[in-house]
Protein backbone atom coordinates (compact mmCIF):
# COMPACT_ATOMS: atom_id res chain seq x y z
CA UNK A 1 0.00 0.00 0.00
CA UNK A 2 1.39 3.47 -0.62
CA UNK A 3 -0.33 6.32 1.53
CA UNK A 4 0.07 9.97 -0.54
CA UNK A 5 -0.52 10.25 -3.78
CA UNK A 6 1.32 13.22 -4.72
CA UNK A 7 4.44 13.39 -6.53
CA UNK A 8 6.40 11.13 -4.24
CA UNK A 9 3.97 8.52 -4.10
CA UNK A 10 3.08 8.36 -7.53
CA UNK A 11 7.08 7.60 -8.17
CA UNK A 12 6.53 4.79 -4.84
CA UNK A 13 3.65 3.18 -7.23
CA UNK A 14 5.65 3.13 -10.07
CA UNK A 15 8.82 1.79 -8.36
CA UNK A 16 6.86 -1.05 -7.07
CA UNK A 17 5.29 -1.58 -10.15
CA UNK A 18 8.58 -2.16 -11.95
CA UNK A 19 9.99 -4.42 -8.96
CA UNK A 20 7.01 -6.56 -9.37
CA UNK A 21 4.48 -6.21 -6.99
CA UNK A 22 1.37 -8.00 -7.60
CA UNK A 23 -1.19 -5.41 -6.06
CA UNK A 24 -0.42 -1.96 -5.12
CA UNK A 25 -3.30 -0.05 -3.19
CA UNK A 26 -2.95 3.69 -3.21
CA UNK A 27 -4.49 5.27 -0.85
CA UNK A 28 -5.20 9.45 -0.69
CA UNK A 29 -8.40 11.26 0.14
CA UNK A 30 -8.52 13.18 -3.05
CA UNK A 31 -10.20 11.36 -5.73
CA UNK A 32 -8.43 13.04 -9.05
CA UNK A 33 -4.82 11.90 -6.91
CA UNK A 34 -6.75 8.66 -6.67
CA UNK A 35 -7.50 8.17 -10.74
CA UNK A 36 -3.65 9.50 -11.17
CA UNK A 37 -1.98 6.56 -9.18
CA UNK A 38 -4.41 3.70 -11.43
CA UNK A 39 -2.71 5.56 -14.00
CA UNK A 40 0.37 5.30 -13.23
CA UNK A 41 0.51 1.16 -11.54
CA UNK A 42 -1.68 1.45 -8.95
CA UNK A 43 -4.24 -2.12 -9.10
CA UNK A 44 -6.76 -0.19 -6.61
CA UNK A 45 -7.04 2.98 -5.09
CA UNK A 46 -8.73 3.66 -2.32
CA UNK A 47 -9.89 7.12 0.50
CA UNK A 48 -8.13 6.27 3.70
CA UNK A 49 -11.65 5.94 4.86
CA UNK A 50 -11.97 2.55 2.88
CA UNK A 51 -8.60 1.33 3.47
CA UNK A 52 -9.44 -0.97 6.61
CA UNK A 53 -11.98 -2.67 4.26
CA UNK A 54 -9.13 -3.12 1.54
CA UNK A 55 -7.04 -4.64 4.11
CA UNK A 56 -9.58 -6.87 5.41
CA UNK A 57 -10.94 -7.93 1.49
CA UNK A 58 -7.01 -8.16 0.18
CA UNK A 59 -5.06 -9.60 3.45
CA UNK A 60 -7.46 -11.37 5.23
CA UNK A 61 -6.73 -8.85 7.85
CA UNK A 62 -3.35 -9.77 8.23
CA UNK A 63 -2.26 -6.33 6.65
CA UNK A 64 -0.19 -5.62 3.68
CA UNK A 65 3.71 -6.94 3.31
CA UNK A 66 4.84 -3.29 2.56
CA UNK A 67 3.70 0.23 2.92
CA UNK A 68 5.29 3.32 2.27
CA UNK A 69 4.03 6.57 3.92
CA UNK A 70 4.72 9.33 2.09
CA UNK A 71 2.89 12.43 3.71
CA UNK A 72 5.23 12.86 6.36
CA UNK A 73 2.67 13.41 9.33
CA UNK A 74 2.12 11.45 12.44
CA UNK A 75 -0.97 10.44 11.92
CA UNK A 76 -0.36 9.29 8.40
CA UNK A 77 2.77 7.05 9.73
CA UNK A 78 0.35 5.34 12.46
CA UNK A 79 -2.27 4.60 9.73
CA UNK A 80 0.47 2.83 7.75
CA UNK A 81 1.76 0.89 10.96
CA UNK A 82 -1.42 0.09 11.79
CA UNK A 83 -2.11 -2.03 8.20
CA UNK A 84 1.26 -3.29 8.11
CA UNK A 85 1.68 -7.03 8.55
CA UNK A 86 3.31 -8.20 11.87
CA UNK A 87 7.08 -8.70 10.14
CA UNK A 88 6.09 -6.59 6.94
CA UNK A 89 8.23 -3.76 6.09
CA UNK A 90 6.79 0.34 6.51
CA UNK A 91 8.56 2.73 4.94
CA UNK A 92 8.44 6.19 6.45
CA UNK A 93 9.42 8.35 3.08
CA UNK A 94 7.04 11.65 4.51
CA UNK A 95 9.62 14.09 5.91
CA UNK A 96 7.32 15.92 9.17
CA UNK A 97 7.28 17.94 11.21
CA UNK A 98 9.76 18.50 14.20
CA UNK A 99 6.53 19.26 16.82
CA UNK A 100 4.69 16.19 14.80
CA UNK A 101 5.37 13.02 16.87
CA UNK A 102 4.88 9.47 16.55
CA UNK A 103 4.54 7.07 19.43
CA UNK A 104 4.42 3.45 19.74
CA UNK A 105 4.75 1.14 22.93
CA UNK A 106 6.64 -1.20 23.30
CA UNK A 107 4.62 -4.02 23.14
CA UNK A 108 3.07 -3.38 19.69
CA UNK A 109 6.93 -3.89 18.34
CA UNK A 110 6.47 -7.81 19.14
Amino acid sequence: AVIGCGGVGISTIQGARVQGAAQIVAVDPVASRREAALRFGATEAVAPDELADAKQRITGGEGFDYVFEVVGKSATARTAYDHTRRGGTLCVVGAGAMDDNFQVNMFELF
